[in-house]
């Protein structure tokens, strides 16, 4: 992440955005999670025809759902990232 301009989070600190690396391109925030919603089963892949919105109006939006996901959807009290 540093090689590309990223602060990795510090050991036990969570990231404050979500970072995809994709070969050697670095998508964050909404181009990420559009990257992602092509890759799941339908219907998310819908939500890449977001990609047509100005990237200023998905970054509001993506920082809105950011914001409010936890009221949303609740919190997930173990991480369901993959364990190396």
């Amino acid at each position: 992440l540093r090689a590309r301009g990223i602060r990795p989070p510090a050991p036990g600190e969570s990231p404050d955005t979500m970072i995809v690396l994709d070969g050697d391109q670095v998508l964050v925030r909404s181009d990420a999670a559009l990257r992602i919603a092509g890759g799941l089963p339908f219907p998310w892949p819908v939500l890449t025809l977001a990609r047509w919105v100005p990237r200023r109006v998905r970054e509001e939006i993506y920082r809105f759902v950011a914001a409010h996901r936890s009221r949303w959807f609740g919190r997930c009290a173990v991480s369901r990232a993959p364990q190396r």
